[in-house]
């Protein structure tokens, strides 16, 4: 009895059970840890995307206060989109604010460095925003021909925009294509009445670091005359995914027309998380 007694003390692991302990370990690690991390990148960029947009909104509704509640002939003449930057970047803390004239000499640029302006005009201009489903956005902030203006601010983000103080590209009653900005949708009247519409704005909550996709880091809003900014997706036709009978059949990361997936930012700002990648 004292011998039984003696060597069920000493019994131990074998290694064949640890080795499968461990295994078990592992496979349980390959399965939760990529979901933990995926939900933690979409609360965090959910509440820095509100966060931003609130900051931007209460810039913009100081600038209407100040132009006797409408952005229509703000910052007119040559240059608008600069003005429009310049008056954001006044209002909001910030480190450096640049354009398309500061892209030189980027081969020898630290763009790490978040207060240089050359540095981060060449990393804004070399970013290469994706969708989804891994298609381009060929759609960039400043458009085909126009300069494009930004500012890089203290937590983190980037704000850049194309404003028109004309606030006239649309006047159809029922609706008109937007095209001088590089996307072409066709905007509701249900809301909003496309002639408000002075341009548009991209939020990119960490200034060009990766995943730099759509919908998920980088975030597109219509700039609208006597309201701000209104996230596409609102008031207009893009959506964030392919809606069938009222209800989303595919995600955006499996659909192929960007048209559904612009939307996405509206959705993260409605339902107050992010539920679609």
């Amino acid at each position: 009895m004292e011998q039984r007694i003696l060597n069920n003390k000493n019994k131990a692991f074998t290694l064949a059970e640890l080795l499968i302990a461990m295994l078990l370990f592992a496979l349980l690690a390959v399965i939760l840890v990529p979901n933990v991390t995926n939900n933690a990148e979409k609360e965090l960029f959910s509440t820095q995307i509100k966060k931003i947009q609130n900051d931007v909104q209460q810039a913009l509704l100081v600038m209407l206060t100040q132009n006797q509640g409408s952005l229509r002939m703000m910052c007119a003449g040559e240059g608008s989109s600069k003005c429009f930057i310049k008056e954001i970047s006044e209002k909001l803390e910030k480190n450096v604010v640049y354009s398309n004239s500061d892209v030189t000499g980027c081969a020898g640029q630290d763009l790490t460095n978040k207060k240089n302006e050359r540095a981060q005009a060449c990393l804004f201009k070399e970013r290469k925003p994706q969708f989804m489903n891994k298609q381009n956005a060929n759609f960039i902030v400043n458009g085909k021909n126009t300069t494009f203006y930004a500012v890089n601010l203290k937590n983190g983000a980037s704000v850049a925009a194309v404003f028109d103080p004309n606030c006239n590209k649309g006047t159809s009653s029922s609706g008109a294509n937007i095209t001088d900005w590089d996307i072409s949708v066709v905007v509701d009247t249900v809301g909003i009445k496309p002639a408000n519409i002075c341009g548009y704005m991209e939020i990119d909550v960490n200034a060009g670091k990766v995943p730099n996709v759509v919908g998920k880091d980088i975030h597109y809003f219509w700039i609208v005359d006597q309201d701000g900014i209104m996230p596409f997706g609102e008031v207009d036709k893009f959506t964030c995914g392919e809606v069938e009978n009222g209800k989303i059949k595919k995600m955006p990361k499996e659909v192929a027309n960007e048209n559904q997936q612009l939307g996405c930012t509206y959705r993260i700002l409605q339902r107050n998380n992010i539920d679609y990648y």
